[in-house]
Order: C-alpha cells, then sequence, then structure tokens
C-alpha cells in the first residue's frame, strides 16, 4: 500500500515478495526441529537445501544437537568440502542453491527441500540428488522431505488452492514417488 501511494508500486513486485516470505518462513526452523528430532536418522547421507545462508544458519544449532558429522556448502564455499562429502568425510551437508547442478554423489540417501521453488526443473534436480544408484548400497531408499503449506487446508478444500505452487508441487512430488526403479 505505501508503495502504491508513493508510485513506486510494481504488480510484479507483490507475487516475488510473497514467495520470499513463505521460502523463509520463520516457522520452518521449528518444524524441522521437530522433524529431525524424531527422525535423526534421515541426517546421514543427506543433504538439506535452503533458500539463504541466514535460514541454513537457524539450522545449524538442531543439525549439531543429532551429529557433529556435517558441513555447510554456501555459494563462496571451498569444492572440497563437496569433494569430502561425495567420500563420506560428512554425513550431512546443509547448502543453498548451488549445489543443484552437476552434482553426481550416488552415496546420497535423503533431501530436505526446506524452501523450493515452483520451477520443476530446480526441484528435480535437488531431489536427483538422492535418486542415483548406489553401487555399494544396492538396496538404497531414497527419502525427500518437503515442507509444503498449508497441505491441511488443501486436503480440506483443494478448490482454493489450484495455482499453489507448494501444492502444485506436492501433487507432482506425491505422482513420482510411486515411480519405482526397473532392476
Amino acid at each position: 500500500a505505501a508503495q502504491q501511494k508513493n508510485g513506486n508500486w510494481d504488480p510484479m513486485w507483490l507475487p516475488i515478495e510473497i514467495s520470499r516470505i513463505i521460502k523463509t518462513a520463520e516457522v520452518k526452523p521449528s518444524i524441522f526441529r521437530k522433524f529431525i528430532l524424531q527422525n535423526h536418522e534421515l541426517l546421514q547421507s543427506s543433504i538439506v537445501f535452503t533458500e539463504t545462508i541466514d535460514q541454513g544458519d537457524l539450522l545449524k544449532d538442531t543439525i549439531n544437537s543429532i551429529t557433529n558429522d556435517w558441513k555447510t556448502f554456501y555459494g563462496g564455499d571451498d569444492m572440497q568440502i563437496l569433494d569430502q562429502f561425495s567420500k563420506g568425510f560428512y554425513e550431512c551437508l546443509l547448502a543453498c542453491g548451488r549445489l543443484s547442478e552437476g552434482v553426481d554423489i550416488s552415496r546420497i540417501k535423503n533431501i530436505f527441500l526446506i524452501s523450493s521453488d515452483r520451477e520443476k526443473r530446480e526441484v528435480t534436480q535437488r531431489i536427483g540428488r538422492c535418486l542415483r544408484k548406489d553401487p555399494s548400497d544396492k538396496n538404497k531408499k531414497a527419502t525427500v522431505v518437503d515442507f509444503i503449506k498449508d497441505l491441511d487446508l488443501y486436503l480440506e478444500d483443494n478448490e482454493k488452492f489450484t495455482d499453489d505452487a507448494d501444492i502444485q508441487r506436492y501433487l507432482w512430488l506425491n505422482k513420482v514417488s510411486k515411480v519405482r526403479s526397473k532392476k
């Protein structure tokens, strides 16, 4: 309203800002904490994707309360960390977007999508990190944990959410989750 009053209103600004707020929602670290304390084994061979470094920093204490065997991998970090992670030096990697492309680490089993874009390409790249076959673990099963808003409301009345990015991702991931590898 203030921007509109001052003549600085850009209609494209509102959906972008709402998306940023949803991706970095203050409640996500506490939801992550509650979930991971009940499912701490999922931090093994995992990548936790966040929207921002600040959001990642809010998850550090939770991860550290379960394991010391983790590192961050943010925009300017040394590629050696990624190489060490791929060799098993660390169990968990806390990362921002840069890790989405060009990574082939077959030992990754678990992916946490603390925030995701509407674009399926990025989500596909991120979950693809844990879908690779691991020659050293023939029975590997991948787990993808996505933080989707308003799921309960959607399940009660799905007509209101036909264009919601999180719900569209939920429906797509739910469908994809039923696909099984050919042996």
